[in-house]
């Protein structure tokens, strides 16, 4: 099992847990921080993937790695490293399948920005 981590330049990286269950201090290195659950993603939600990112995500200035849209309006941002993992009804974290890692990618889409400069990464919620 993996669990998909999203960089701020729009690079997925998998890490091979080597084992079926993923610890708070392992996501706490990937986030590289205290850890913060998004359930605002309910497309995710309902496959049972949890959004984890950094809870002091802007004191610490990361960049901008995720925009949460809804109706077509910026809802939130994600910044620095995204990581995704799955979870159960008793509160267990544990790695993705290849199937809910593509799921993860087909939900996350790309756009030019209206400066055209950059791309951004965005999900609707």
């Amino acid at each position: 099992m993996n669990a998909l981590i999203l960089k701020p330049n729009g690079i997925y990286n998998t890490v091979d847990l080597n084992k079926s269950h993923i610890s708070l201090d392992e996501c706490e290195q990937i986030v590289e921080g205290t850890v913060q659950s998004v359930y605002t993603i309910r497309k995710l939600m309902r496959k049972n993937i949890l959004v984890l990112t950094n809870k002091n995500r802007e004191s610490f200035n990361f960049d901008n790695t995720l925009y949460l849209m809804d109706g077509g309006q910026i809802k939130d941002v994600l910044k620095g490293n995204i990581l995704f993992i799955k979870f159960d009804n008793y509160g267990d974290w544990f790695g993705l399948s290849k199937k809910d890692i593509n799921y993860v990618k087909s939900c996350i889409k790309s756009k030019i920005t209206e400066s055209g400069d950059n791309n951004i990464f965005y999900i609707d919620c």
